[in-house]
Parts: structure tokens; C-alpha cells; sequence
């Protein structure tokens, strides 16, 4: 079967005739001939490309066909050039649905796995319904698609093949708890949550208790550690009415947390599953319509990050390559930019970076981005600003905290 090529040196990309855009270069690896699903990721890319080309400078398109645009989007092309990292010996663990390891585009990068699925744990991560595989091809996938398509995927799966998430919390705990003491984990990812919508713990309901605690020991183990815990603020700002607040398990505190935004100014009249949100007319950097937000105030909960989420191209679980949108997307995106963060921080002084630093380095290096009205959602905007992830950014304040 044709193996993935390697990563690709970004100063040997040709160059682009931005009066020909149906003659785009065509960088990537090859379809795969014995697999009757594959599909040829430089067609899907280019295809991808081009209906959201009024949004990337000529500067950026020759990139465009052989990168996925949330990469270009958030500068982590620029980061691995100019830093030298792609997550080499980083681990990141996605809590999910499992990962099918012998996608085209993760082969080799997915190490041997746990299940939590009620009952006794078993080693079983494969992942028939896909949401871990495209999560985890979000972080460590080939160059295409992956922010550090060096680093490692450790899945651990909480969600059954037919999608059942009955005592999901519970298996989120289990998850974490076994994850503390690993060894070379740099980030976890929990692209998961519940559809409710929190603005504090306080409000957290009474069922939730005893899995929180659990999840809370974890996650201060973790964090001592110098593990950062990534999660998706959830898509259901449009099913509780624009009322501010995350999901669970994003809303705790000690969790980078992660909204979506339009990476693009070419998504219109859009209908998303997620309580019938819809995009009229996308801008570039605006909030997702699905995406929960909640601004930081006085509370300690708020939405750390935004990221590209809507839509986003990633690894399907048949195979091929699928364009998908949710906070589920922009979260792994957030957790590859810290393995690259701590990458750089270990080469630089010896050892990874604290959790508090990671996150302080990640939100200023970040782009300032305000939730504005403009009518082009049939949801609230807040008015608020949030913080849009950018890869360049990070890493650059990783270098000056490295500087003497």
C-alpha cells in the first residue's frame, strides 16, 4: 500500500498564478490504488481550497492545495519552519471514540490504546464511528492536515461504536485517571461533553458530583505533572438561546477550553445539526453560531481559546478525507499547537513548560478577536473578545520566555 510522503519542506512548494486558480499545484501524498476508499487527498484538498479561496493572500496559496486551511489559518506551517518543531516524542492523549490507526494519514504516529466503556477495561481502540480519527489526524496527522505530524496519538475510547454515551462522565474520569503517570504526554484532548450549558461549577447538577470529583483529582495530578487538559466548549450556543456558558467537561477551570470560529469568508446559508444554528454569510474570525462561548469575567471559567472550527478538513474513519464543523475540531487544533509548544520549551530549557505557562504563552501569543454583531448568524453575539488561536504567536512567546 503507498505510504504517506513525508513532511513537506515549505521552501520547495511552486509557485502560484493567482489569475489561474484551476491550475493549483498539487502537493500531498498519492491516493492509495489497493484501497478501494481512499481518495486522493491532493484532489480533496485543492477541491477544498478553492471554495474558500477569496480568503488566503497570494503569499499563502501556494500552501493552500497541499495544507489544510486551518493550518494556514492559524500560522502552524509558519511555527514548524521557523521554530523547527513537529511534536517530535510529544504524546497527546485523545479521549474519544477511539482512532483507527491505519489511516493513510496516521499511520505509524498511533500507539496502543485503552478502553473505558463501562465494565472492565479492554485495549480495543478501534474507532468505526470516526470522531477520534478525525480529532486525532487534527493534532498528528500527516503535514496535510496534522499541526505536529510528528507527535504521537494515545486514544483512549469512552464512546461505543454505536455512539452510545450512557455514564459518559464516568468513563471521562476513568480515562483521565489512568493517564496520570504516563509517561512523555505532553497535552490531553477531550473533544467530548454534555449538551448542557454552564457559565460556573456552581452550577454544575447534583448528578455530576461524584464524577467531577474524580475528573478534578485528575486534572490537578495532570496539571502537576505539566500536562495541559484541552476540551471543546460545546455547539450548543444556539440550543440555549445565545446564553453564555461552555459545556461540561470544558467549563472547569483548570481546563484550556476551546470555542469555534470561520475560518473563511465563503460558508453561506449553512444550517448546522446543532439546535438548527445557521450561518448566513461567514466573516473571517467570526464565532461559529454553534459555539458555546463565555467571556471572561469575574468567574474563573471563560473560553480560553478559539480556533478554527467551521468548517475544518479532516481524516474520515473509512479512509478518506471529509469536510466537518464543531468545537470538537477546534480543540485539537489548540492541543497540537501545545505539543509543539512543549517540544520547543525542552529543547530550550530542559524540561516541559508548567501548565499556567503554557496557557499565559498560548492566550497572548494568541489573535484578539471581538464576538461582534453583524447579522450574518441567526444567533447573540456577546461583544466580547476572545482570544483566536495562532501557532506563531505561541511559539514566539515560547522563544522569548527561553531568551536570557
Amino acid at each position: 500500500m503507498t505510504e504517506p510522503k513525508s513532511p513537506l519542506d515549505l521552501g520547495s512548494l511552486p509557485d502560484f498564478n493567482a489569475d489561474k486558480p484551476d491550475e493549483l499545484p498539487t502537493i500531498g501524498f498519492e491516493s492509495d490504488p489497493e484501497n478501494p476508499f481512499a481518495e486522493d487527498s491532493e484532489s480533496i484538498l485543492t477541491r477544498f481550497w478553492k471554495s474558500i479561496k477569496g480568503s488566503w493572500t497570494t503569499k499563502q496559496a501556494p500552501m493552500a492545495s497541499a495544507f489544510s486551511p486551518a493550518l494556514l489559518h492559524i500560522r502552524a506551517l509558519e511555527a514548524a519552519s521557523q521554530f523547527n518543531v513537529r511534536g517530535e516524542d510529544a504524546i497527546v492523549a485523545v479521549i474519544d471514540s477511539g482512532c483507527w490507526a491505519d489511516h493513510p494519514n496516521l499511520r505509524g504516529r498511533v500507539l496502543p490504546g485503552v478502553a473505558f466503556l463501562g465494565g472492565q477495561s479492554s485495549t480495543d481502540t478501534s474507532d468505526s464511528y470516526g470522531h477520534g480519527t478525525s480529532v486525532a489526524g487534527l493534532i498528528a496527522g500527516n503535514a496535510n492536515l496534522g499541526v505536529a505530524p510528528k507527535a504521537k496519538i494515545l486514544p483512549i475510547k469512552v464512546i461505543r461504536d454505536n455512539r452510545d454515551t450512557t455514564n459518559l462522565m464516568d468513563r471521562i474520569a476513568a480515562a483521565l485517571e489512568w493517564l496520570v503517570g504516563q509517561p512523555n504526554l505532553v497535552a490531553v484532548n477531550i473533544s467530548l461533553g454534555n449538551d448542557e450549558n454552564y457559565s460556573s461549577l456552581a452550577s454544575l447538577p447534583a448528578e455530576l458530583t461524584s464524577s467531577h470529583h474524580r475528573i478534578s483529582t485528575a486534572i490537578t495530578a495532570l496539571r502537576q505533572a505539566r500536562i495541559p487538559i484541552v476540551a471543546a466548549a460545546g455547539n450548543a450556543y444556539a440550543m440555549h438561546a445565545s446564553s453564555v456558558g461552555m459545556c461540561y467537561p470544558a467549563v472547569i477551570p483548570e481546563i484550556v477550553s476551546v470555542g469555534a470560529v470561520h475560518s473563511s469568508a465563503s460558508v453561506t446559508n449553512t444550517t448546522y445539526s446543532f439546535g438548527n444554528a445557521k450561518t448566513f454569510q461567514s466573516h473571517l474570525d467570526a464565532m461559529a453560531p454553534f459555539s458555546q462561548r463565555l467571556p471572561q469575567t469575574s468567574n474563573q471559567a471563560f473560553t480560553r481559546l478559539i480556533a478554527p472550527g467551521a468548517p475544518v478538513l479532516v481524516t474520515h474513519a473509512d479512509g478518506r478525507f471529509t469536510s466537518e464543523s464543531g468545537t470538537s475540531l477546534a480543540a485539537p487544533l489548540v492541543a497540537g499547537v501545545i505539543a509543539l509548544m512543549q517540544q520547543l520549551n525542552i529543547r530550550t530549557r530542559g524540561t516541559r513548560a508548567e501548565c499556567r505557562e503554557i496557557e499565559n504563552w498560548i492566550m497572548q501569543g494568541a489573535k484578539k478577536v471581538v464576538d461582534a454583531p453583524g447579522g450574518h448568524v441567526n444567533v447573540n453575539n456577546t461583544g466580547a473578545t476572545f482570544c483566536r488561536l495562532d501557532a506563531f504567536g505561541a511559539l514566539n512567546q515560547v522563544a522569548q520566555a527561553s531568551t536570557p
